[in-house]
């Protein structure tokens, strides 16, 4: 027998919303331009947009206002987010007021958005852009799901304290640092080198069909193995 999901509240969601434990993690860095976390998505378009209004159209489609929280304000210095009425969404991003999402024809056939990512992922991207094509398309987008609010409350009201004692056995006496040459450098992303390394034939296909099918696993559990390997190897622990 098949159960329906209970249909979502098809209501204009506002009012605050708890943060969610990733976006805490992001306030608790203290970041000096927090608003220019943002991801952006340059889309090229079938048919030419040929007004002033196109972007802004855009920018209420697109809009975290249907899937995702719009402002964060901080009181008594503890950051909060709340849920807005949706405006156009053209001018620069703005944590405090809004909006968290601008939208920009750059020609007829190229629209441009910028989100922060606060509140969009790259899961949540593909997501959106599939609704912005439906709504240039005339298409009906549908009833709501789950509301971010909805999940952050649910996530709020989850209690991990029951599994930290677990967590804290696992890890205790495992020693966390790893091996350097120096601690010369500093830790940012532009000092970073990404090393590349070709898999033949052979190997791949170990990867993905040998080895899955005789252990029953899948390819990240073989990656995971390998990682663990490599990293007691290099610290000299048997645990990591």
């Amino acid at each position: 027998m098949t159960v329906a999901a209970p249909l979502a509240s098809q209501e204009p969601v506002v009012g605050p919303v708890p943060l969610t434990p990733i976006q805490r993690w992001f306030f608790d860095l203290e970041p000096p331009r927090p608003d220019h976390f943002y991801q952006s998505v340059t889309i090229e378009l079938a048919e030419p947009l040929d007004d002033s209004n196109s972007a802004t159209r855009a920018g209420r489609i697109a809009g975290p206002p249907r899937r995702a929280p719009h402002a964060f304000r901080a009181v008594d210095g503890q950051w909060r987010q709340y849920n807005a009425p949706i405006e156009p969404a053209l001018g620069e991003i703005d944590l405090a007021n809004g909006p968290l999402l601008r939208a920009a024809l750059l020609d007829p056939h190229t629209l441009r958005l910028d989100i922060h990512h606060l509140v969009v992922d790259g899961v949540s991207w593909r997501i959106l852009l599939e609704d912005l094509d439906k709504a240039c398309r005339g298409m009906d987008l549908g009833a709501k799901t789950t509301s971010f609010r909805d999940w952050a409350v649910a996530l709020a009201d989850h209690s991990f304290a029951d599994e930290a004692g677990y967590w804290r056995a696992i890890t205790d006496g495992v020693d966390p640092t790893i091996p350097v040459d120096c601690h010369c450098g500093t830790n940012t992303i532009g000092t970073t080198h990404s090393i590349t390394v070709p898999l033949d034939t052979t190997t791949t296909k170990a990867l993905l069909r040998d080895v899955p099918s005789v252990y029953r696993t899948q390819v990240n559990d073989v990656l995971l193995a390998a990682l663990a390997h490599v990293l007691a190897a290099w610290t000299g622990h048997d645990r990591v």
